[in-house]
């Protein structure tokens, strides 16, 4: 388990550093959520998803 989740944490930073990139990628957005579910659960998801339609307000896929 702990395995799982240091690669998660990994992949976390991953997808955090491309957003800062790149905040308009709708696939980057939306795996980040996949994986906060995951990893902390359906509120950490949903917080993804909120700020992800704060930063893309014209995109109606978030």
């Amino acid at each position: 388990m702990e395995d799982q989740l240091g690669h998660g944490a990994k992949a976390k930073e991953v997808y955090e550093n491309a957003l800062k990139h790149c905040p308009s990628c709708i696939p980057l957005w939306l795996s980040l959520a996949n994986l906060e579910e995951k990893i902390n659960g359906l509120s950490k998801s949903r917080a993804v998803l909120t700020m992800s339609r704060k930063k893309n307000p014209a995109t109606p896929e978030l």
